[in-house]
Order: C-alpha cells, then sequence, then structure tokens
C-alpha cells in the first residue's frame, strides 16, 4: 500500500489506512486486488493443460506474476502519457 502512497498507521486499537486520493486508492485496487484476482482466474482456466492441482504457495506465485505485469504495463503507460505532454 505504501508503495501507492498510502499511509499505514498500526496501533494497538488496529490499523488504519488513508489514501491521499480516491482516485490513487483505485490505480491501487486495479493493480494488488483485480489483477492478483485476474492471475488467479488465469490459472485456473489453463490448468487443464498444464496438470493437476497445485500447491498454494504456487498458486499465489503465479497470481502475483500477473499482478506485476499489470503494474509495469500501467507504470508504462502512464510514462508514455507523461512524454507525450511534455512534448506537446
Amino acid at each position: 500500500m505504501q508503495r501507492f502512497f498510502a499511509k499505514v498507521d498500526v496501533s494497538p486499537q488496529g490499523v488504519q489506512v488513508s489514501w491521499p486520493a480516491p482516485e490513487v486508492l483505485s490505480i491501487w485496487y486495479y493493480i494488488e486486488v483485480l489483477a492478483h484476482e485476474l492471475g488467479h482466474h488465469y490459472r485456473w482456466q489453463n490448468r487443464g493443460r498444464r496438470g493437476g492441482v497445485r500447491l498454494s504457495a504456487h498458486e499465489e506465485f503465479v497470481a502475483e506474476i500477473h499482478s506485476h505485469r499489470f503494474y509495469r504495463t500501467f507504470l508504462k503507460r502512464l510514462r508514455e502519457a507523461r512524454e507525450r505532454t511534455e512534448k506537446a
């Protein structure tokens, strides 16, 4: 969460997460939650072609790979948009 500029406060009463803007929360959700779950879906849909049941840690690893791929693509498109803006 801190990678997306969230402020995480841990206290004896619990954890409070504050976001600088709702849009940042949306981007975090897209990259870290939705993309991760899509990674699970991708793995589940392609399981029949690649063999039987995998270990839970392996499933999480594959989902994280897909999440990271979404993040890299997001950063690349953000850089490209910034460069187009600077050229204009």
